[in-house]
């Protein structure tokens, strides 16, 4: 591997006490398979371009902070992650669902393997039966809110298709007084929102969203993590504790969110209205418990991977090192708790000062990175 010498690079300094205010400050992770890279995250650079935040190559304390095209300081990253590095470069915004995005076109492109480029195919395919599901749920629970009630009224999801095509367009002809649009371009509004919707959930669409996937996993994790550090003489009981401890606060937090992000769904010709003038509002909204989950997928499933080539004593300082801090936006978001400073009281019971690389080579990192890839839920992690 190239040394940051070799390459003319000065590596920089770790940066101690390192404590984001906002998600944006705090970055987006990047599903890199360079090793030295895990649990990088990508942000706005405070002059220009983007930064790269990498957690301390040592497994302790502090994070390195350097310019994206800087990278090599560090490391000769994957052909996967230099790919993925120039696509992240050209985004017009930073944000969890389009470094996902992202992520999952490079995996399809074949760069970390096969395996990984066969799951991107498969999450594209099923993210869109899941948009084309958010859709008719939009479409039905319209109809529910504003078709008028009589005597032969029957529910939406009891009519035929093109019976359920023709009142939905005389429901959105309704709406065009208020919004000044045609029932076409109205129905190009739903079609927006069911994009935006379908990762949150939206009516029986819900339990496959992404996002109730995310926390499913992380709530299994919470519980494994809990008996792990219960459990008199396990080894690495301390890590198991932080990842508990953050991991319930955090779940907390992203189940206010959603719940917050699918009321606005209560008043359906309401949140159309926000959409054609205010759809960044709506967006941010939306994005909440994302913000929240990001960086959590790549732990639970570092559990699910371990096994006797990494074990699970250096799998939960691993885990540990990773597990994301909750900045003090979150308190702004869910009231009623102090996120930042109860995400600090549990990091403080943790002292990383192993390297929980120790023998494990660089070869096994990055297949078992790429296996974290493919086993993604979400798309590759």
């Amino acid at each position: 591997m190239q040394t940051a010498a070799a390459l003319g690079l000065e590596l920089p300094k770790p940066i101690h006490g390192y404590q984001p205010s906002t998600f944006l400050e705090r970055g987006v992770v990047v599903p890199y398979t360079t090793p030295h890279l895990a649990g990088g995250r990508v942000r706005p650079g405070e002059r220009a371009g983007l930064e790269l935040i990498v957690p301390n190559l040592s497994g302790g304390r502090g994070v390195y902070v350097l310019p994206l095209e800087g990278v090599q300081a560090l490391c000769s990253p994957t052909l996967h992650d230099r790919a993925l590095n120039a696509r992240i470069a050209g985004l017009r915004a930073v944000t969890p669902s389009a470094i996902r995005l992202a992520a999952r076109d490079i995996a399809a492109e074949g760069l970390a393997g096969e395996e990984v480029a066969t799951s991107a195919a498969m999450t594209l395919a099923a993210e869109q039966q899941l948009g084309l599901l958010a859709h008719l749920e939009l479409l039905l629970e319209l109809l529910r809110q504003v078709e008028p009630r009589h005597a032969g009224w029957t529910p939406p999801d009891q009519r035929d298709p093109e019976q359920l095509g023709r009142r939905a367009r005389v429901v959105l002809a309704s709406l065009s007084p208020q919004t000044g649009r045609s029932a076409e371009a109205m129905m190009g509004v739903l079609e927006e929102l069911a994009q935006v919707f379908s990762a949150v959930g939206v009516g029986r669409q819900t339990p496959a969203a992404r996002l109730s996937g995310l926390i499913r996993l992380l709530d299994d994790l919470r519980l494994q993590m809990q008996r792990w550090h219960t459990e008199p003489g396990r080894e690495g009981a301390t890590e198991a504790e932080i990842i508990a401890g953050t991991a319930g606060l955090t779940l907390a937090a992203a189940r206010t969110t959603l719940h917050e992000a699918r009321a606005a769904l209560g008043n359906l010709p309401q949140l159309m209205q926000r959409w054609l003038t205010e759809p960044d509002t709506v967006g941010r909204l939306v994005a909440r418990p994302e913000w929240l989950l990001d960086g959590w997928e790549r732990i639970g499933l570092l559990w699910r991977a371990a096994d006797e080539h990494i074990d699970r004593k250096q799998t939960l300082g691993e885990m540990a090192a990773l597990v994301p801090t909750i900045p003090r936006e979150a308190s702004d978001w869910v009231g009623g708790l102090d996120m930042e400073a109860e995400s600090k009281r549990h990091r403080r019971k943790v002292a990383l000062g192993e390297d929980w690389r120790t023998g494990i080579t660089v070869t096994d990192l990055v297949a078992r990175n790429e296996k974290l890839r493919a086993m993604s839920p979400g798309g590759p992690a």
